[in-house]
């Protein structure tokens, strides 16, 4: 079914077709036709809402969330426009060092707060079925570090930078960090929320190292809130008021 959607909608973003006015009413027409109508109303829990409706209901705001991350390639302390492609909307990202992009996740777990991470689940040490997101310091430790505890790479705000660039990092997963765990050594792991079910990880969740989330973790989204309060000060002062 994806390949004839795909094939049909892409007609309406190729550059070399001249499009006319019937495209504003065709291309919703297809994306129906594959995907069902888009409901103006739903119920939850015995009520009905319209996504407005909910929203309100949720008492959620919006403005009150905050998207942080580490590259080297624009200033510190300033937002940008992150060239990825699910920034489609061409939202900001606040760019901090990456100490401080950690240091912040941990003081927003510390102060109970959760956090949106957009991450790259594409390495060969991200194993689903043992539920861990680990580095081995040495390549052939891959498959040891499956079941072993194993030293991890040190990862440094350039060997990230140089990831990214080279597309060994690929922003293609949505996952939520909920909290901390530790090893039988001390080593510290994030308890992370995946959306594949139950029976993905441990039921359902991925337990990903710090060094994992140093190199592979794009981005993360929280409330103002959970940041630390240097980092807040600093956004107010160098980006914009939030």
């Amino acid at each position: 079914m994806f390949a004839e959607l795909e094939k049909r909608a892409k007609k309406f973003a190729d550059p070399r077709n001249q499009l006319g006015a019937a495209w504003r009413t065709e291309l919703p027409a297809v994306l129906d036709s594959f995907l069902g109508k888009a409901p103006s109303v739903f119920e939850y829990q015995g009520k009905t809402y319209t996504p407005a409706g909910f929203l309100a209901y949720t008492q959620l705001k919006p403005e009150d969330y905050v998207t942080i991350t580490s590259f080297s390639h624009v200033p510190f302390y300033k937002s940008f426009v992150l060239s990825i492609p699910a920034n489609w909307a061409y939202e900001r990202y606040y760019n901090l060092p990456l100490y401080e992009l950690i240091a912040n996740i941990d003081h927003a777990l510390d102060q109970g707060f959760s956090l949106a991470l957009d991450l790259d689940g594409t390495e060969p040490t991200f194993f689903v079925g043992e539920g861990i997101g680990v580095l081995p310091e040495r390549d052939e430790d891959r498959e040891l570090i499956r079941t072993d505890i194993c030293p991890e790479k040190r990862v440094t705000q350039e060997m990230r930078q140089a990831a990214f660039e080279n597309f060994a990092t690929t922003d293609d997963h949505l996952m939520h960090i909920t909290g901390r765990v530790k090893d039988q050594r001390g080593n510290i792991y994030y308890k992370t929320k995946n959306s594949w079910g139950p029976k993905a990880g441990r039921e359902g969740f991925m337990y990903l190292s710090i060094p994992y989330i140093r190199m592979k973790a794009i981005s993360v989204m929280l409330h103002k809130d959970g940041l630390a309060d240097s980092t807040r000060q600093n956004i107010e002062k160098n980006m914009v008021k939030i």
